[in-house]
């Protein structure tokens, strides 16, 4: 091996050491250091993308992802991470598209398998999301947090008696894992409230946010299954103070937010004519659950040329139908 290939796998060695310890910066001298040894790397191509990622520098790590492929088209893992971007970046066209290349590619990978899964989750795809966490978990058992992902697929696929057959023995083996937990208070019903004691405890003491609100919220839950409510609202306000650390919220953010909406839809804006629509084709509003569904189908049906799903004579003419959800109809 010569002296430069044992610099750039030194390089890349480190790069991702670094990377897994949470250390970016320090990830990214590394980036730097292995392309300059060999620009044309795709290895090092690939620590680029995945330490923009942790950087959030989505634009980065879409076009390093990218120099990956076009370096070599069957890497299954650079196509499953830029899949994923691209979802992160509003993009499911060519999220879809990289995914059929990832899925293409064959890896036999358990978390490339997983990733793939991810994506076809957010992608809709929970049937699809369900195969693929099961050839992750089954090539590797030791890995907790791809039984979990497949328990959510199940869940979501309302085969609730797998999940809980899945979280069960996944907690058995592993001991508390904070998402699992919630997971299993969400199907389980609490017959006493033993549990949720055991379960807001660690989430009092645990130093991680984020773990401490799944086991706080689960308690919570647990103890409204008892109709204990003194003792869920506690939990549920803890599982709330954890959370809240998890999210970077800036209020000066959200307020110039909305003084440009004012500004660009300003009385002067709504009051110009545009041209309308006349199709007498229904109009239906989808989306996930409290995302505003209920919102536009309301606004929607105070507009003269348009009735809500509720009034009488969408509901004569849809009658016989099997739409449920949020819609909105013209009259």
């Amino acid at each position: 091996m010569a002296t430069n290939d044992r610099t750039l796998a030194a390089a890349l060695k480190a790069g991702f050491a670094a990377l897994n310890a949470g250390d970016a910066n320090a990830a990214a001298g590394h980036c730097r250091e292995a392309l300059t040894i060999d620009p044309k790397n795709p290895e090092a191509h690939f620590l680029v993308g995945l330490t923009a990622l942790e950087m959030q520098d989505l634009k980065t790590a879409t076009s390093a992802f990218g120099s990956v492929t076009k370096l070599t088209p069957g890497h299954a893992a650079a196509w499953a991470q830029l899949a994923r971007a691209f979802m992160r970046m509003g993009q499911p066209v060519r999220a879809e598209q990289a995914l059929a290349q990832a899925v293409a590619a064959d890896s036999k990978d358990p978390a490339v398998e997983d990733l793939i899964g991810l994506v076809s989750s957010l992608l809709g795809d929970q049937l699809a999301a369900r195969k693929w966490y099961s050839r992750a978990t089954e090539k590797a058992p030791d890995q907790p947090g791809y039984a979990v992902n497949l328990a959510n697929a199940m869940m979501f696929l309302g085969d609730t008696g797998a999940a809980e057959e899945t979280l069960t023995a996944l907690l058995k083996k592993f001991g508390s894992i904070p998402q699992a937990e919630w997971l299993l208070s969400s199907i389980k019903k609490a017959d006493d409230g033993a549990r949720a004691d055991g379960l807001l405890a660690r989430a009092k003491q645990t130093a991680d946010p984020a773990s401490s609100a799944f086991l706080a919220y689960a308690a919570g839950k647990e103890y409204e299954d008892c109709e204990n409510w003194d003792a869920a609202f506690d939990a549920f306000e803890t599982g709330a103070q954890s959370k809240r650390k998890t999210v970077e919220y800036k209020e000066a953010g959200e307020e110039a937010m909305f003084a440009a909406l004012r500004e660009v839809f300003s009385p002067q804006w709504a009051a110009k004519s545009r041209e309308g629509c006349d199709d007498p084709s229904p109009i239906f509003v989808v989306g996930q659950p409290r995302t505003g569904t209920t919102l536009i189908e309301r606004i929607s049906g105070r507009a003269a040329t348009i009735r809500a799903f509720g009034s009488p004579s969408c509901k004569r003419r849809l009658a016989g139908t099997n739409i449920g959800g949020s819609g909105a109809c013209h009259r």
